[in-house]
């Protein structure tokens, strides 16, 4: 399953709700404290910050774990990403952090973390994740990309580097 298919559902989601609310755009970035361009690129299937997404959710009345899983209903069951699951519990291992330290680390939910964790969050988290976890985003990609094995070289190298500063 590709990412495009869930975050068009989440654009949807999102669009349809804000406008069942009667919200119009301008109203709805007022409402959540962000620009109307946010609002746009949300609706575009374009979530550059999971802290404004979560804003708009809240705005909106809902909260981004709940759209999300909406969203994940819309396209299918099972994890999308597991990968991203294995990469993140190996990261945290190496960073010494539990769900709850990446959850505060990332200001999301614990729920958001588990469903990280389990490899059925969103590509947009993973940017938030890679931050808490001193990461570039572009480990999660990888591993996607590439698999297991390419994620475990990038993550060898990430240890051996800190064993070398440390």
């Amino acid at each position: 399953m590709d990412d495009d298919g869930l975050t068009s559902a989440l654009a949807a989601l999102l669009r349809q709700r804000r406008n069942k609310i009667g919200l119009s755009q301008k109203d709805c970035a007022q409402r959540a404290g962000v620009d109307r361009a946010t609002i746009i690129n949300i609706e575009n299937g374009h979530v550059r910050s999971t802290r404004k997404f979560a804003q708009v959710c809240e705005a909106l009345g809902t909260t981004q774990d709940a759209m999300l899983r909406q969203a994940l209903k819309l396209v299918g069951e099972g994890p999308l990403f597991p990968v991203v699951g294995v990469v993140t519990k190996r990261l945290m291992t190496i960073r010494g952090m539990d769900a709850d330290d990446l959850a505060e680390a990332m200001f999301v939910e614990r729920e958001l973390v588990d469903r990280l964790l389990e490899g059925d969050a969103l590509p947009a988290l993973w940017g938030a994740a890679a931050v808490a976890l001193h990461v570039h985003v572009k480990v999660f990609e990888d591993a996607v990309t590439n698999g297991i094995p390419h994620a475990q070289r990038v993550l060898d190298r990430i240890r051996a580097a800190e064993r070398r500063q440390g």
